[in-house]
């Protein structure tokens, strides 16, 4: 695996413990650039900016359920300080015991900072068929 493959399974790993422990340190996996978009897979998963994503967040969080992540596959790919990627496999909602798997999307668009390799955009998606 390259370094980008190893990363960008490292940051989908936390951002999914992060949103199932419904901590608001998801933020970090975010970059700080005014620009940032998360497009989640629902009417109304839209939010630009940092505040609009955080309050997105808390929205989540809110909500009497768990949710997590499982990855069949991740593909990636990466121009300078600039990767993008697309991970394929479901979104786990935990309510209770109960656990309901839903077939999921997540394409990126990732910057290199400091700290690793960040979201710029978040964009999830439920397809059917």
């Amino acid at each position: 695996m390259s370094d980008l493959e190893i990363s960008v399974h490292e940051l989908l790993a936390h951002l999914s413990d992060r949103v199932r422990r419904k901590d608001i340190a998801v933020m970090e996996l975010f970059d700080d650039d005014a620009g940032i978009m998360l497009a989640g897979s629902e009417p109304g998963d839209l939010a630009r900016g940092p505040i609009e994503v955080r309050a997105h967040m808390h929205q989540v969080f809110a909500l009497p359920l768990h949710l997590h992540w499982e990855w069949d596959s991740i593909a990636c790919w990466s121009n300078g300080d600039i990767a993008w990627f697309l991970a394929d496999g479901r979104a786990v909602i935990a309510r209770g015991d109960e656990l309901s798997p839903v077939a999921y999307r997540l394409s990126g668009v990732l910057v290199k900072s400091e700290k690793g390799w960040r979201f710029r955009l978040f964009h999830g998606s439920e397809p059917r068929g």
